[in-house]
């Protein structure tokens, strides 16, 4: 995807036609008379108005519309030389929600040169819910992607609700550590709250992948969901060869302050490793409330 420079891309608004639009639109969407298209691509270069106000009563507006302004709003996205103004279409896609713009929001998520622009593509794809789910993992699986496009990506999938949950389900078997790990970070923000048994069935298999840093990520998301019949399987954790997993185990029965953990909290005050050791003995303090 490429665009004019920047300093090619500045277009002269006259803000009393963009309030004037506005008006005329809003008349039309209240009395059910909207049906000139036409009227959707001069929206589209009024969002580059510099009245924040104003833009963002366009944005509402175009969320009124809805998926009549789909198409519209992805060749702006794709193409307008104006960073201001390919912001705020990603900005009017998220109010619209359309799954139809998904692909073209993750190619503005991955190949806009505005940062502005790549923020709003993000927020608008967190809210796409599960259609948004392949696309996403699909960045955080590239290895053209730097790491600010793989976290906006990741802090999406935390966004996507329920829905977008049981479609990342999957995604936990990506050959990807990164990916995994990734996955696992965002199924804990997701899921806070009320998190149903298939997931805690995902997060407690994830204890035993093949690679040690999704170990430890499961073993964080299930302190951060407060799992307390988790106790027993990340205590199991204790006995792992690599230290960065028995380290997340011992913080993780800490924070879980469940006096279940203690007879594994104390034998890992007899682990190799000297750091865990003190792990082990705040944990143990944690849990005893002496801390």
């Amino acid at each position: 995807m490429s665009f004019l420079p920047l300093d090619a891309s500045k277009l002269a608004i006259d803000q009393s036609v963009t309030d004037a639009l506005i008006e005329v639109v809003n008349q039309q969407i209240m009395l059910h008379t909207f049906e000139d298209e036409s009227l959707l691509d001069r929206m589209v270069e009024h969002l580059a108005d510099e009245r924040d106000r104003a833009q963002m009563q366009l944005i509402d507006t175009f969320g009124e519309i809805g998926d009549l302004a789909t198409p519209i709003l992805v060749k702006a996205l794709n193409k307008h030389p104006n960073s201001r103004v390919r912001s705020a279409v990603a900005r009017s896609l998220a109010k619209i929600a359309d799954p139809e713009a998904v692909e073209d929001l993750v190619l503005a998520l991955i190949g806009d040169q505005d940062t502005e622009v790549r923020a709003a593509a993000a927020a608008a794809l967190s809210r796409m819910e599960e259609a948004a789910v392949p696309g996403l993992v699909s960045v955080l699986a590239s290895p053209t992607c730097d790491e600010v496009q793989k976290g906006q990506a990741a802090w999406a999938l935390s966004q996507v609700g329920e829905a977008g949950l049981i479609a990342l389900m999957p995604s936990l078997q990506h050959p990807g550590v990164d990916v995994r790990c990734a996955v696992l970070r965002s199924i804990a923000k997701t899921a806070q709250g009320q998190p149903n048994l298939v997931v805690l069935s995902c997060l407690e298999t994830a204890l035993k992948d093949e690679f040690s840093p999704v170990r430890a990520e499961a073993i964080r998301a299930l302190a951060d969901l407060n799992q307390q019949q988790s106790i027993g399987a990340i205590a199991l954790s204790l006995r792992d060869q690599d230290p960065d997993v028995r380290q997340a185990a011992v913080i993780a029965l800490g924070r879980l302050r469940n006096v279940e953990a203690l007879p594994s909290l104390r034998i890992a005050l007899q682990d190799s490793v000297v750091g865990i050791r003190s792990l082990a003995k705040l944990s143990i303090q944690q849990i005893q409330g002496t801390l």
